[in-house]
């Protein structure tokens, strides 16, 4: 985790250092203020109710906030987070959203669904062990946005007032 968490480091200061020169105080400096750390996820199958809603939902690759999102609103158990993503094998973070479920454990529905589409192609793919840094945004917030919304996208911004 230390040689991920320093490249997840270097890259959120240089795009702190970057928002500065715009007068914008984005996400990447609430994340190296009050980030959470969390290495690795499990399998949604692990949990009843993510194995029910997985099957039901049939979550798709790139919408991770609309799966996460979606989730948090029918299990309120679990708790949503946005920030960033780092795969092995990559060097550059990717903006992502995911579960925490009460445990403390990552539930990604997004990746899981990524790898299911890697693996019919023949390509190889394993996301279990990436590193994430998020910060938590309360079901309340998200069902709040929502009935001000048509669409779900991050809500970071809104929440912090970036």
């Amino acid at each position: 985790m230390n040689d991920g968490r320093a490249t997840m480091e270097a890259f959120l200061r240089t795009m702190e250092d970057y928002h500065r020169t715009i007068a914008y105080r984005g996400l990447p400096s609430v994340l190296l203020e009050t980030g959470r750390w969390f290495q690795g996820r499990i399998e949604s199958e692990a949990y009843d109710s993510a194995k029910q809603w997985k099957a039901k939902q049939q979550p798709k690759e790139q919408e991770c906030y609309f799966n996460a999102q979606s989730f948090c609103l029918d299990y309120a158990e679990a708790r949503y987070f946005e920030g960033y993503a780092l795969f092995v094998g990559l060097q550059v973070p990717a903006e992502h959203a995911w579960i925490v479920m009460p445990d403390g454990n990552v539930v990604d529905f997004t990746l899981e669904a990524a790898e299911l589409i890697a693996s019919s192609e023949g390509l190889p793919c394993d996301t279990r062990d990436a590193l994430y840094v998020g910060v938590e945004i309360p079901n309340a917030f998200i069902l709040e946005t929502m009935a001000d919304r048509e669409w779900i996208d991050s809500l970071a911004d809104e929440y912090f007032r970036l």
